[in-house]
């Protein structure tokens, strides 16, 4: 399946002008309609091209043939706030909200919406509440996220000591690739070159065909 996983994204990443020459993401999941990446990962497909309702449909398709695939409530969430449709996409979230490990991508979401409209605090809150969840369930790379996102918003804002601090702290409960990725990110944009390289370097090394970093 991993081979036409990739090819579900491709749609999304290349250039307008070459997009006929691929497969339409839908176009994978005849290969096992029973495996909700297909869906997941073409409904993201879409969303990078701006076809919102084509990711809506392959979502309702995936959740019509398996109740189970919650997960993708979470991406209708997203698709309904891109069309800033705030009643559907709490009606999304509200389906979630008994499963902690998916509660935690609507916290995400409410402190990426907040932090976008300048409301620090509130944003803040957001992200320590994804964060409270993940200790609990003991996900540390998910916890140090949480702190990750911070520090990412108090760069943007130009606190660069708070968004060191936060960085720091993420560093301290996970060393996973993700997290040194993002700390580094954070710290580059704060001012904290020298770490921000030697992280980088770091992730470098355990993903050296990665050209992201």
């Amino acid at each position: 399946m991993s081979t036409l996983e990739n090819l579900a994204v491709v749609p999304g990443v290349v250039r307008p002008a070459d997009q006929a020459m691929v497969l339409e993401p839908k176009d994978t999941l005849g290969v096992d309609p029973d495996e909700i990446r297909g869906y997941f990962l073409s409904a993201w497909a879409y969303l990078g091209l701006n076809r919102v309702d084509d990711a809506r449909a392959i979502l309702n398709a995936g959740l019509q043939r398996n109740p189970s695939f919650t997960y993708l409530h979470n991406i209708l969430a997203d698709a309904a706030y891109t069309q800033d449709d705030i009643p559907a996409m709490e009606k999304q979230e509200a389906l979630v909200h008994d499963q902690p490990d998916l509660a935690m991508n609507v916290n995400t979401r409410h402190g990426d919406i907040a932090a976008s409209h300048g409301q620090i605090e509130q944003a803040r809150d957001a992200y320590a509440k994804k964060g409270q969840v993940a200790h609990r369930l003991q996900l540390k790379d998910a916890e140090a996220e949480s702190l990750n996102a911070q520090g990412w918003m108090f760069a943007l804002f130009g606190d660069a000591k708070q968004s060191i601090e936060a960085a720091n702290a993420a560093l301290a409960i996970s060393q996973g690739y993700l997290v040194k990725f993002y700390a580094a990110s954070d710290m580059a944009v704060a001012g904290e070159n020298q770490k921000a390289l030697q992280l980088a370097s770091e992730v470098a090394k355990q993903r050296p065909l990665d050209t992201l970093v």
